[in-house]
């Protein structure tokens, strides 16, 4: 899963309800600390308004690919 905020794969991903997007919980705690909003949507987001994800798959080192043609 990628986060929205920096663009990197995430270990602790959660959902904003606000904009539907994925973000590691670190990150967006903090951006709603300091802005109080979905950084998507710029609506009122709360830290507790987050929805957590369970990330079974924690090896974003391995892709499984499969050929184009």
């Amino acid at each position: 899963m990628i986060c929205n905020i920096s663009g990197q794969p995430t270990l602790n991903p959660v959902v904003s309800p606000k904009s539907r997007k994925i973000f590691d919980k670190s990150l967006i705690i903090e951006y709603i600390n300091i802005n109080g909003k979905d950084p998507i949507t710029n609506e009122s987001l709360n830290i507790n308004e987050l929805i957590e994800l369970n990330n079974s798959n924690t090896d974003t080192d391995t892709v499984n690919s499969r050929p184009l043609n």
